[in-house]
């Protein structure tokens, strides 16, 4: 799957390379309102076309499909403002919603932890986009919760720019260390510093 998104990307990135700027934009003025239109003409319960892979679901619902998407744009201009120097577009209204959808990443990320039931890692996001989460040990796995379940096994602390760029693998891992306060059990907080929400 990584291989084949990757082939995608590269192939899009040599087409793209003989538009001009005025095109790129042209385009996708054209585009964006009939993509915003398609979205709002779904279902948000119905079955998404395909299923969100990083979260690890075989079956997703097209308002999961749609946030994904919208993760991706996110991340995308985020990348291209950090390689020209411009202001983030991180005010709480754009940004949360990224870092909400990206916690569904964890169930995948800890898919293969093992722990006995209730045990729970709380992630503490500060910022304007910030939140707190609770991925909680279930019988089927792990689960993601707003708020903080009593007694965690583990705490982590970061900011929100921290946050996405790690689940949007803007990272290394020692750099993510460095900006992430960690304390607790040890196998939830290594696997904290792998959990992605893009598949890579």
């Amino acid at each position: 799957m990584v291989r084949f998104l990757n082939e995608l990307n590269a192939d899009w990135i040599r087409a793209a390379r003989r538009m001009s700027p005025g095109v790129l934009i042209e385009l996708l003025e054209v585009t964006g309102p009939k993509v915003a239109a398609l979205f709002e003409s779904l279902d948000p319960r119905g079955p998404a076309f395909f299923p969100v892979a990083w979260a690890d679901e075989s079956e997703s619902e097209n308002w999961f499909d749609v946030g994904r998407e919208y993760t991706e744009w996110w991340h995308h201009q985020a990348q291209i403002r950090d390689a020209v120097g411009a202001e983030p577009l991180a005010g709480r209204i754009w940004l949360h919603p990224v870092l909400e959808l990206s916690m569904k990443a964890f169930s995948r990320g800890f898919k293969d932890v093992r722990a006995v039931p209730d045990a729970a890692l709380v992630l503490q996001i500060t910022g304007k986009a910030g939140g707190t989460w609770s991925i909680v040990a279930t019988g089927n796995g792990w689960s993601v919760f707003r708020g903080e379940t009593p007694a965690p096994d583990a705490r982590a602390r970061c900011d929100d720019d921290t946050a996405w760029r790690l689940f949007f693998n803007a990272l290394s891992e020692k750099e993510a260390r460095e900006r992430i306060q960690t304390n607790g059990d040890p196998a939830l907080i290594d696997r904290l510093f792998s959990v992605r929400g893009v598949m890579v």
